[in-house]
């Protein structure tokens, strides 16, 4: 189901970020995801958020906006998205060259190591 992705492709490239607004790591990087669409919108890349739930379309693009989210947000009801792509689990990003291929999936960064464990949490401190 790429071929969704393709009418919003960005010229060089896509972030495709698989988010679930009800997620508290997925609402934590809000502000960044932001930071980093301005940021590299001027350079070709076009951001898109996945919602993977059951929301309707128009409940997601309501919580869009109050998390002051801009870039597109797709309903994939149904999972094709994520089907196709590989997407497993909440938050992921994948970079997509401007062909459609999968250049990374993975986390944001490195900030969360496990499920719901930050990195500073696994610091042992002196």
């Amino acid at each position: 189901e790429r071929s969704a992705l393709g009418k919003l492709a960005g010229e060089k490239g896509t972030v495709v970020m698989f988010l679930q607004f009800d997620c508290p790591i997925s609402a934590e990087y809000s502000a960044q995801l932001i930071r980093l669409e301005k940021q590299y919108k001027a350079k070709g890349l076009q951001f898109i958020g996945v919602m993977a739930d059951q929301q309707d379309r128009a409940e997601l693009q309501k919580r869009a906006a109050e998390f002051g989210l801009k870039f597109p947000i797709l309903h994939d009801a149904g999972f094709a998205l994520a089907d196709g792509l590989g997407a497993k689990t909440t938050p992921e990003v994948f970079l997509l060259d401007k062909q459609g291929k999968t250049l990374y999936s993975g986390r944001i960064d490195d900030s969360w190591t496990a499920r719901m464990r930050r990195l500073a949490d696994s610091i042992p401190s002196s």
